[in-house]
C-alpha cells in the first residue's frame, strides 16, 4: 500500500520527479507509463506514453455495485464525468506484456500522483528496478512542459461531464476577449 510505497521512496528504490525533471528524463530516453483511466488518457497524455490503467470501469450490476454507482454519481460523478472504478486485476500482467524490460527507465504518471505511487510499489515487487514517480501527477504539470497527444492540456484531461460545458464556455469567452483585444 501507500506505506510501503513511501518506504520505497525513502530507501531510494524509487526516483521522484517534478514536471521539469520529467521532461529531462524523457529527453534522456525514459518511457512513460500512464495508469489513468481510459477516458483521461484519451483526452490528453504524454506523447508516446504506454497506457495500462490501474483502475477500470466497474461493470457490475449487482445491488451493492448499483448502490455504489448511484452514490458516486451524486458525489461528483455527473459533474466531473467520472465513472465508478475498481482495481484492474490484470494490471501487473498487462504492464509486463507492454513493458517487458524491467530495467528500463520508466516514468509513472497519473492525475495527482497517488495512483502512480501505488503502481510503482506494485511494480517494484515484480522486479521493476528503474522507476521514477511523477510527484503531484499530470494535473500539476504546467502547459507545454511535457509533449502532449490529445485535445487538451494534461492538467485538464480529467475534466468531464457537466464541467466540460463550463470549461468550453470559459475557453470561448477567453478567445473572444483575446480577439477583441487584438482588434483594438
Amino acid at each position: 500500500g501507500l506505506q510501503s510505497a513511501y518506504e520505497l521512496l525513502q530507501r531510494g528504490g524509487l526516483g521522484r520527479a517534478g514536471a521539469r525533471e520529467a521532461a529531462e528524463l524523457l529527453q534522456g530516453g525514459a518511457r512513460v507509463l500512464d495508469i489513468r483511466p481510459a477516458r483521461e488518457f484519451a483526452n490528453a497524455h504524454v506523447a508516446g506514453a504506454v497506457h495500462v490503467p490501474l483502475f477500470v470501469k466497474d461493470e457490475g450490476n449487482d445491488p451493492v455495485t448499483l448502490l455504489k454507482k448511484a452514490v458516486h454519481a451524486g458525489y461528483g460523478g455527473v459533474w466531473m464525468g467520472t465513472e465508478l472504478t475498481k482495481e484492474n486485476e490484470n494490471f501487473l500482467e498487462q504492464v509486463e506484456a507492454a513493458l517487458p524490460d524491467k530495467a528500463e527507465r520508466l516514468l509513472l504518471t497519473c492525475g495527482e500522483g497517488l495512483r502512480s505511487l501505488l503502481a510503482a510499489e506494485m511494480m517494484h515487487t515484480r522486479g521493476y528496478s528503474n522507476l521514477v514517480w511523477l510527484q503531484d501527477g499530470l494535473n500539476a504539470c504546467p502547459p507545454k512542459t511535457l509533449p502532449v497527444e490529445g485535445d487538451r492540456d494534461l492538467h485538464l484531461a480529467g475534466v468531464g461531464g457537466v464541467s466540460t460545458i463550463f470549461m468550453n464556455l470559459a475557453e470561448a469567452i477567453a478567445s473572444l476577449n483575446g480577439s477583441e483585444e487584438e482588434g483594438e
